[in-house]
């Protein structure tokens, strides 16, 4: 899916019918959304991020029996997952749910429906889900980790610029701190999809990056 506005009108479109009043707010809420993601402090959490886990969200939707509203919501949950991000910040999901709870609110949106997308914007915060839609989600979201090699290494060095202001020591030790946290999952991805297509690629990606680490931090 092209973040544009067409597909961006049709996710909201399986939620309520939306008049032509809705269409123009819509556009500008669209806007107001790029020009989070443009913040020149996202190196890594941006408009590219976004569109790489609809591209992903593509791939896995194509072969799943979802509702259209189910689809909907699942389309601006990862639309609206890092709609507020600062490096550390650690309610950066909680403020992003609360955005869009308040545009949906605005457009009549159910609160059923609004309650069910925030709380799949929340399973991105420790990337751990209790139901099916928002396994798929935490599995996009973290699709990233099992990118091929470059890949991989384009997303490390756009995480390290977004914590620039942080020492290198400290970084590592962080950084560390996550991947040793992940691999020590009993498994990362949690839809049957997300282990067999990026599990095993995701914990080489993760081994070599920690692996990488303690050399430098060693030498």
């Amino acid at each position: 899916m092209s973040f544009d506005d067409d597909a961006f009108g049709l996710a909201w479109n399986g939620l309520l019918r939306l008049s032509a009043e809705q269409k123009t707010a819509l556009q500008q809420e669209l806007s107001r959304l790029r020009r989070a993601y443009a913040q020149p402090h996202r190196k890594y959490h941006n408009f590219e991020h976004i569109q790489q886990c609809l591209d992903v969200w593509d791939q896995l939707a194509i072969d799943m029996t979802w509702t259209l509203k189910q689809l909907s919501c699942m389309t601006l949950a990862l639309i609206y997952h890092d709609a507020i991000y600062r490096p550390g910040a650690l309610d950066n999901e909680a403020r992003s749910a609360r955005w869009f709870a308040y545009r949906a609110n605005a457009f009549g949106v159910k609160e059923a429906d609004i309650s069910q997308i925030c709380g799949l914007i929340m399973a991105t915060q420790k990337h751990q889900s209790s139901t099916p839609m928002a396994s798929y989600i935490v599995d996009v979201d973290l699709s990233i980790l099992a990118a091929e090699p470059a890949g991989y290494l384009h997303y490390c060095q756009q995480i390290r610029m977004e914590y620039q202001s942080v020492s290198e020591p400290e970084f590592r030790a962080g950084r560390a701190q996550f991947l040793r946290g992940m691999l020590d999952r009993k498994q990362i991805y949690q839809s049957r999809y997300g282990l067999t297509h990026f599990e095993v690629k995701a914990r080489q990606n993760m081994l070599n990056e920690l692996d990488q680490l303690s050399l430098i931090t060693a030498s």
